[in-house]
């Protein structure tokens, strides 16, 4: 996959929006920051065939109506896994969480993750890559 020549700046302005924007599935969630991020950097849309959905719930029912698990399966059937220690910066992270796992975008030795905070807004949190479960070349 072919990288744009500015996609560092597209992605850190990807993530100051990002942080700026109310967390909601579907809008503003892990799977559709990984996404944005990923279309951001190549072009690439992650989820042309992927309905809208309103809750976690209902975009895991679509997903697995299209014959995946989870968000974490549909990442690994579209990108070229490869070793955590091996991970890239723009590369996908796939990070423990409950009750289901969340996907970051690496970024050095650390993981840019989706979070929020007491008001739901959405923030973004560096978590270090040693705590990621998976990682997919972008």
């Amino acid at each position: 996959m072919t990288r744009k020549p500015d996609w560092r700046e597209r992605l850190i302005a990807l993530i100051d929006e990002v942080r700026r924007t109310p967390y909601q599935p579907g809008v503003n969630d892990c799977a559709i920051f990984c996404a944005r991020a990923v279309q951001e950097m190549t072009d690439r849309d992650m989820f042309p065939d992927v309905p809208k959905y309103t809750t976690i719930e209902e975009g895991v029912s679509h997903l697995m109506l299209m014959g995946f698990d989870d968000h974490e399966d549909f990442v690994a059937a579209h990108f070229i896994e490869k070793p955590v220690m091996e991970a890239l910066p723009g590369d996908i992270a796939v990070l423990p969480g409950r009750p289901n796992n969340s996907l970051g975008i690496v970024q050095g030795e650390a993981v840019y993750a989706l979070g929020t905070d007491a008001t739901g807004r959405a923030t973004i949190g560096l978590v270090d890559l040693s705590k990621a479960l998976r990682v997919f070349s972008v």
